[in-house]
């Protein structure tokens, strides 16, 4: 059972980071657009929660974003909580965008 320290792919085909254990897969999904991704959707089995593996998503998510040049505007509830809680990568979130979340 994958735990937050378990490697992340990012499927860039299928426009998501995820992780793929025992015929379960948890993903941190995001539509591309020019110069950013809509983080818009984030899953992770009921038998996987708990363990940090959303924030592990997220965490790969918005440093290959960073490493690309990309923004982030985040739709998802949870990457809308995650970036509450990391102010660190705020900046990567549109002004606009940030001041309208409350971030």
């Amino acid at each position: 059972m994958p735990d937050k320290t378990t490697p992340v792919v990012h499927n860039a085909a299928e426009h998501r980071f995820e992780i793929v254990e025992d015929g379960l897969m948890a993903e941190a999904h995001y539509s591309p657009i020019t110069g950013a991704w809509i983080m818009d959707h984030t899953l992770v089995p009921e038998e996987w929660e708990g363990r940090g593996i959303a924030s592990s998503l997220v965490t790969a998510a918005v440093t290959a974003a960073r490493a690309e040049g990309l923004m982030i505007i985040p739709t998802c509830s949870y990457v809308i909580a995650w970036m509450k809680r990391h102010r660190d990568e705020r900046d990567l979130v549109p002004d606009e965008i940030r001041a309208s979340l409350g971030l």
